[in-house]
């Protein structure tokens, strides 16, 4: 799996205002931090992604009991984009959260949603990791594409 490795000081980010009070680097991950710091990460891998000239057709797509985190036009390409951000490497690197089952709900969600689009074209999923770590103001974001 090929990836894509940017890696971004602090100064070239800032942490995306929370709307429900929850700070991104507050102790530990409460669910109001992990919905703050996910929002962060969906956030981030977006606009990284419209960078590249994609298109975010839509956040947080609820296809049955599945979600899509992103879902994106890469060229002609329909893209499924799962979004994985960590704060820190103590439960180990976001690319490490995608589990077999969870890779299969994705791309079963993801075919569920090109049939309901009717979409003839070529469609993937992709996988965007954020390994935030604060103790060296580095955020790392990875683009794997083609789950």
């Amino acid at each position: 799996m090929a990836a894509t490795r940017t890696s971004t000081p602090s100064c070239a980010w800032g942490p995306a205002p929370c709307t429900d009070g929850a700070s991104v680097n507050a102790g530990s991950p409460s669910p109001r931090n992990r919905r703050a710091l996910g929002a962060l990460g969906e956030t981030l891998a977006a606009d990284y992604l419209a960078l590249r000239g994609w298109r975010v057709l839509a956040r947080n797509l609820r296809v049955g009991q599945k979600e899509i985190d992103l879902l994106a036009v890469d060229g002609s390409c329909l893209v499924g984009v799962e979004v994985r951000m960590r704060r820190g490497d103590r439960y180990g690197r976001a690319v490490e959260s995608v589990n077999p089952r969870k890779h299969a709900l994705l791309r079963a969600g993801l075919r569920e949603e090109v049939l309901r689009r009717g979409w003839r074209g070529l469609y993937r999923l992709d996988l965007v990791t954020l390994d935030l770590d604060l103790a060296q103001d580095r955020l790392e974001l990875e683009h794997y594409r083609g789950l």
